[in-house]
């Protein structure tokens, strides 16, 4: 319960800082910022050594604590730019990617489950397999939600006929198109592999009302995914409907988590 306590608070302080870095910039507001992913990574930093201490070896023996020490990493390099070079910290590229893997585990039952003492090896591995397959497709999903967003923004700024700086650093529309595509065929290929891992891992053990909950709501998503990848594959979805497919995607994915974290806590 305390590494869960830990893990859960870093995640809110790295949530924390990427909301403060919504707001104006000011200088009071960019020490915000550090503050909350100071804060963050300290607690998580804590984790990790006491993991080790437990394990008596380095914290990537299981893709939950694969993706904490990968989270760990993330942060650091923002966290010593701002120590040594006064750089700011930047939420949108450091802090939310980092508050969403870290808070990600909680929003998986049977993988947090089967991290007990009372849960079977070979159920284990099944299920740090899905809870590593989840988190890949997950962050495809986010991936493409991403190039969204930067098709939409290139696509404003050649209608209105502005070369900037960032206009040439985005993609070209045809190759964001493309990465939108692919992401979308990742997503919904490792979603896939991740419901079969999981389903075999609730062979193993009891499943409850929050583990039939969370692979329903896991279904949804992959045919949601499969269906988006399709229509891009045929042709129906092309240009800004793709565009506008891959962000519905992220966002229908993003509010899965609600209901399944809820279900986990109670």
């Amino acid at each position: 319960m305390a590494y869960a306590a830990l893990i859960f608070a870093s995640g809110a302080f790295y949530a924390l800082s990427f909301i403060t870095s919504l707001g104006r910039s000011t200088e009071r507001g960019e020490r915000l910022v550090f503050f909350f992913a100071l804060s963050g990574f300290v607690l998580q930093l804590v984790w990790l050594a006491a993991r080790t201490v437990e394990t008596s070896s380095l914290p990537v023996a299981t893709p939950y604590d694969m993706l904490e020490t990968l989270v760990c990493l993330l942060v650091f390099f923002p966290i010593m730019g701002r120590i040594f070079f006064n750089a700011r910290v930047t939420g949108i590229f450091s802090m939310f990617p980092a508050a969403f893997m870290t808070l990600l585990p909680f929003g998986c039952p049977l993988f947090m489950e089967t991290l007990s003492s009372g849960a079977s090896r070979q159920a284990a591995e099944f299920a740090s397999v899905h809870g590593f397959l989840a988190a890949l497709s997950y962050a495809f999903t986010m991936f493409a939600a991403t190039l969204a967003a930067m098709y939409f923004c290139q696509k404003r700024l050649l209608m209105q006929k502005r070369s900037t700086k960032l206009s040439r650093a985005i993609p070209s529309l045809g190759l964001l198109e493309s990465g939108m595509s692919a992401s979308l065929s990742a997503a919904a290929l490792a979603m896939l592999a991740s419901v079969a891992a999981g389903a075999a891992a609730a062979s193993k053990v009891s499943p409850g009302s929050a583990m039939v909950l969370k692979f329903c709501l896991g279904l949804g998503l992959l045919i949601a995914q499969v269906a988006a990848f399709s229509l891009a594959a045929f042709g129906v979805a092309k240009g800004s409907r793709l565009a506008s497919l891959s962000a519905g995607v992220a966002i229908f994915a993003l509010l899965l988590l609600f209901p399944i974290a809820v279900a986990s806590w109670l």
